[in-house]
């Protein structure tokens, strides 16, 4: 199982994939591939941006 720390490590993951992967954040599955390299994006979470004035929201492909 694929688990990127970084947005980096993911882009490099990504670049060097030659299968499809199975997406999994936060314990879904809801993006799966069947048979495919399980890549797992729990450590990608938080929040990154956040303007509530502009009704803006930007998370992590992980957070909960």
């Amino acid at each position: 199982m694929a688990r990127p720390n970084s947005e980096a490590e993911l882009a490099d993951l990504i670049c060097g994939a030659n299968a499809p992967f199975s997406v999994r954040g936060g314990n879904t599955r809801g993006l799966s591939q069947d048979g495919g390299e399980a890549l797992e994006t729990g450590a990608l979470s938080g929040i990154r941006l956040y303007e509530p004035g502009g009704l803006t929201l930007v998370a992590g492909a992980g957070t909960p």
